[in-house]
């Protein structure tokens, strides 16, 4: 695999406000910290959606429980940089999309991560290992993503890796398609679940069954923010994930932690499979935990982890 580092470069510091933990420091699982977890916004409080797909919001739905992935403690070592964003209800809400979205902030200093964090952790490290998996969607380039998981990747990867798209999510599917046909590992990011039912033809009779009639793996990950409780309007708060549930040759995936969110991501770009990957927009930045930094830190697609007995 070729470096992807700049010329002249050393190891590039994250943004994220890790500790650089290398891949032979594995992080040691523990029954892992408890989440935080904050209050509802009060009433009244508006969450800035103005992107291309944005608007006002009514759903109250919220984020499903996750029975995978165990919980692991990051390791030690220097502090990470304080979080620009503190997972407050006014940063919270901020975190929608639109002008004005609140940057994305790192890890604190007591080396914990919120859930979108985690998730820009592990398209980030992914993209450092592999120069096959490359992203494209709307506003993940220059603006950074609707809710800034994609913050800084256009000025690390480039435009060939960090594609933006128009307002076309079954082109967007299509040229996932095809390039993973091609050998390339594509991670297409949706600004709303609630819009892949644009692309839902592609996604359900060509992502879902090809390789079982040709042979050829469709290592495609799509991602998307679901659900409401965020005042992003009734066509920006849907749960999707039944539909493609029932979808034949789909493995959908809903964690609900940021360790959880990371390690399985991770799993997913690195699966020969399509994966539907699916983020509860509400939990962003109210939940975080302790997140391990070791780049090989992944969690199995479909085995089960119970959180709690009874």
């Amino acid at each position: 695999m070729s470096d992807m580092s700049t010329p002249g470069d050393a190891t590039p510091e994250s943004p994220f406000g890790t500790t650089g933990t290398s891949g032979d420091q594995p992080a040691p699982p523990t029954a892992g910290p408890p989440v935080t977890a904050e209050p509802n916004p009060p009433a009244g409080t508006g969450d800035g959606s103005t992107g291309p797909e944005g608007g006002a919001a009514t759903s109250s739905a919220t984020p499903a429980a996750t029975t995978i992935a165990p919980e692991t403690s990051a390791p030690s070592g220097p502090p990470a940089a304080p979080a620009s964003v503190d997972g407050g209800e006014a940063g919270a809400d901020a975190g929608a999309a639109g002008h004005g979205a609140e940057p994305r902030g790192k890890r604190t200093d007591q080396g914990e991560a919120t859930y979108l964090v985690a998730i820009a952790e592990a398209l980030w490290e992914e993209m450092e290992r592999d120069e096959r998996v490359f992203m494209l969607g709307e506003d993940i380039g220059v603006y950074g993503g609707a809710f800034k998981v994609t913050e800084g990747f256009i000025e690390r990867f480039g435009p060939d890796r960090v594609m933006d798209t128009p307002i076309a999510e079954e082109t967007i599917v299509g040229m996932a398609i095809g390039s993973a046909m091609e050998g390339l590992r594509p991670v297409a990011e949706f600004q709303y679940a609630d819009f892949m039912s644009s692309g839902f033809d592609e996604i359900t009779t060509t992502l879902g069954r090809y390789h079982y009639r040709s042979g050829v793996p469709l290592p495609v990950v799509l991602r998307g923010p679901s659900g409401g409780g965020v005042r992003a309007s009734n066509f920006h708060s849907t749960n999707p994930e039944p539909w493609f549930a029932h979808s034949p040759g789909l493995k959908v995936i809903c964690p609900a932690f940021p360790s959880d969110a990371k390690g399985l991501l991770k799993s997913a770009i690195r699966d020969d499979n399509p994966c539907v990957f699916l983020e509860h927009k509400w939990i962003y930045r109210r939940i975080r935990e302790k997140v391990s930094e070791d780049p090989n830190f992944l969690v199995p697609i479909g085995k089960a982890d119970v959180k709690r007995e009874g």
